[in-house]
C-alpha cells in the first residue's frame, strides 16, 4: 500500500512538472511572439527579400554595355512637300515622300554587333520632339518601311513611336527606308511656304543613353 502511494505521488509530481513547463513555455512564447513582434519580423523579412530582389534585378537592368560606334547619314535631308500644301494650308491629296537613313556599324571585331538598334523621332534621353509643333498634326505621318514593304509608324496620330530595326553586324550598313506622309487636310492645317527643322535619333537601348541623331529640313 505504501509503495502504491509513493508511485502515485511520483506520478503527480511528474504531471505537475509538465504542467509548469507547459505554462512557462506559453509565457515565453507570448513574451517574444506578440502580434507586434510577429509583424515586425514579417516586415524585416520582406525588407530583406525586397532588397535582395532589387539588387539582383536592378544590376541586370541598369548595367549597360559599351555602345558600338555607329555613324548615320540621310540620303536626302530635305522632305519637300511644297507642292503638297497649297496657299491655304490645305492638302488635297494624300502624298508621301521617301528618303533613306543609312546606319553604318564602325566596329571591326566580330563581336561588335550593334544589337536592337532603334529609330525614334523623340530624343530617348530628354524627350525632345523631333518634329516642330507646326507639323505635329494628326494629318502628319512618318513611317519606317521594312524590306518587305510593311510600314511602322514613327509618328502617327500625334504620338511618337520607337521602332526596332534589328541588329547591325560589324562593318555593315543598315539601310532604313523612311516615308513622310501628309494626309488629306482642311485649310489652315499647315502653313504654305515654310521651312522646318526635324530630328531623328538612332540608339542602342542596351548601351544606356547613347543616342546620336541626324537632322534635316521639312518644306511645306
Amino acid at each position: 500500500m505504501s509503495k502504491s502511494k509513493n508511485e502515485t505521488k511520483t506520478m503527480m509530481l511528474v504531471v505537475l512538472t509538465g504542467i509548469i513547463c507547459l505554462v512557462a513555455g506559453f509565457a515565453v512564447t507570448a513574451l517574444y511572439y506578440t502580434p507586434a513582434a510577429v509583424n515586425e519580423a514579417k516586415q524585416e523579412t520582406a525588407a530583406a527579400y525586397s532588397s535582395s530582389y532589387y539588387n539582383y534585378y536592378s544590376s541586370s537592368y541598369t548595367s549597360t554595355k559599351t555602345p558600338i560606334p555607329l555613324s548615320a547619314a540621310l540620303s536626302d535631308s530635305v522632305i519637300n512637300h511644297t507642292a503638297t500644301v497649297d496657299a491655304n494650308g490645305t492638302v488635297a491629296t494624300e502624298t508621301y515622300k521617301t528618303l533613306y537613313l543609312n546606319i553604318t556599324n564602325l566596329g571591326t571585331a566580330t563581336t561588335a554587333i550593334a544589337e536592337d538598334v532603334t529609330l525614334c523621332l523623340e530624343d530617348p534621353k530628354t524627350s525632345q520632339d523631333g518634329l516642330p509643333t507646326a507639323l505635329e498634326k494628326t494629318y502628319t505621318r512618318i513611317d519606317y518601311v521594312d524590306t518587305g514593304g510593311s510600314t511602322y509608324p514613327l509618328y502617327y496620330n500625334g504620338v511618337y513611336h520607337e521602332i526596332n530595326v534589328g541588329d547591325i553586324s560589324p562593318g555593315s550598313v543598315k539601310v532604313c527606308q523612311l516615308r513622310a506622309t501628309l494626309k488629306v487636310a482642311p485649310a489652315g492645317t499647315y502653313v504654305d511656304g515654310q521651312t522646318y527643322n526635324w530630328y531623328m535619333w538612332y540608339n542602342q537601348p542596351n548601351a544606356g543613353d547613347y543616342a546620336p541623331s541626324v537632322s534635316g529640313t521639312f518644306l511645306t
